[in-house]
């Protein structure tokens, strides 16, 4: 039980952290976007650069996920019965199957 609540707090943990990555970028790119270049070697137009990679490299990989993730909500209320009938199914024995057991 232990070991589920940390694995639970590190996925949250690492799901805050590539969301507000994903966040502060975007936030960067859009209020730095119209700035005063300087031209070659620009600092803020570099870090538009390295801001947009992180984006598009967190939500490429992160497209995949998210479809699967949606998927398995999605299904999840037309799977529920499936589910529950089949966790929660008494197992078949031979005295519930009223198989008679002569020596």
């Amino acid at each position: 039980m232990r070991q589920v609540k940390h694995n639970r707090m590190i996925a949250a943990v690492l799901l805050a952290c590539f969301l507000s990555a994903v966040t502060l970028s975007g936030l960067f790119v859009a209020t730095h976007l119209h700035h005063h270049c300087t031209g070659d070697g620009c600092v803020i137009c570099a870090r538009i650069d390295a801001c947009l990679h992180t984006v598009t490299s967190i939500t490429s990989g992160a497209a995949g996920v998210g479809a699967v993730a949606a998927a398995a909500v999605l299904l999840r209320p037309a799977l529920a019965p499936v589910a529950a009938e089949s966790v929660f199914a008494p197992a078949a024995s031979l005295l519930t199957l009223k198989i008679r057991l002569n020596n």
